[in-house]
């Protein structure tokens, strides 16, 4: 199974790419946004979705090393 990571995910553009690769059998996907941010009209499971100040260095290379994403859209 392919692993895609969207970072920043809450806006217009995120939304619709978390739906769009949901339903694709063969992806799971992961998707990031700041903590003071919801995922409107999104198609995924409250498992994948992880808070994340992309300026944080440390956070974002532990969330990078736990998911090994295939793919990062950000």
């Amino acid at each position: 199974m392919m692993k895609v990571l969207i970072i920043g995910s809450a806006g217009f553009a995120g939304g619709h790419l978390i739906n769009y690769l949901s339903l694709l059998p063969s992806v799971e996907v992961y998707a990031t946004k700041l903590s003071i941010e919801k995922i409107d009209n999104a198609n995924i499971s409250v498992k994948n979705i992880l808070n994340l100040d992309i300026l944080n260095k440390d956070e974002a290379e532990c969330i990078i090393a736990s998911i090994c994403p295939d793919y990062i859209i950000h």
